[in-house]
């Protein structure tokens, strides 16, 4: 009787014992077989950059003249879009999109900001000032020269091209997703939600 009742005391020590055990447990096989689980398709519609990039010692130059390195964007999530010519009908698109997704996203917008880059500073300086009045809060800077070739390197996805689509950058400053030149806002709205969803940082 005395040896079934101390056998009994013993087991709340092994079920802790085995419950603490269990998560190094399940990570070591998981580590060992990740390569033979099934994949997860993925529901974003963008495109995700992996392994995501750090975007980190480029200097910005904002359009009122002042100077910004990129950290600054971070601990919020930033919208950013880098143009190579004037603003023709799709770049137009697309900052409205961006503009509107932000609106969108109500209370939750203040955790967005948004950034245009400029590659060619000889865009025509009306249209600029028409964009500056049409999309107040969006920074519109050009790259330094002494960080332009970093900061492309980084954003380089693939074989595509960098300019006129959306891109995503982190509250971290990691570049880690990016749209076509023609995207779906709705569906971009839908991954930029479920992105906040899941993230409490920034």
């Amino acid at each position: 009787m005395n040896e079934k009742v101390k056998k009994n005391s013993y087991k709340p020590l092994w079920i802790l014992l085995a419950l603490s055990a269990f998560p190094y447990l399940a990570g070591t096989l998981y580590y060992q077989f990740k390569d033979d689980l099934p994949q997860t398709k993925m529901s974003n519609y963008g495109t995700l950059v992996e392994p995501a990039r750090e975007i980190r010692d480029v200097q910005l130059r904002l359009s009122d003249g002042s100077e910004k390195p990129f950290t600054d964007y971070q601990k919020k999530w930033l919208m950013i879009y880098v143009l190579d010519d004037e603003c023709s009908e799709g770049c137009l698109k697309n900052i409205y999109y961006m503009r509107q997704i932000r609106k969108a996203m109500a209370q939750e917008r203040f955790r967005i900001n948004r950034l245009m880059i400029l590659d060619n500073q000889n865009i025509d300086k009306e249209q600029l000032e028409k964009i500056k009045d049409s999309y107040p809060g969006m920074d519109i800077a050009t790259v330094s020269t002494e960080t332009k070739q970093h900061f492309y390197s980084t954003i380089q996805q693939g074989s595509g091209s960098i300019f006129k689509k959306i891109m995503l950058i982190d509250p971290f400053g990691n570049y880690m997703m990016e749209y076509t030149q023609e995207p779906d806002p709705e569906k971009v709205l839908k991954d930029v939600k479920r992105l906040l969803s899941i993230s409490r940082i920034g």
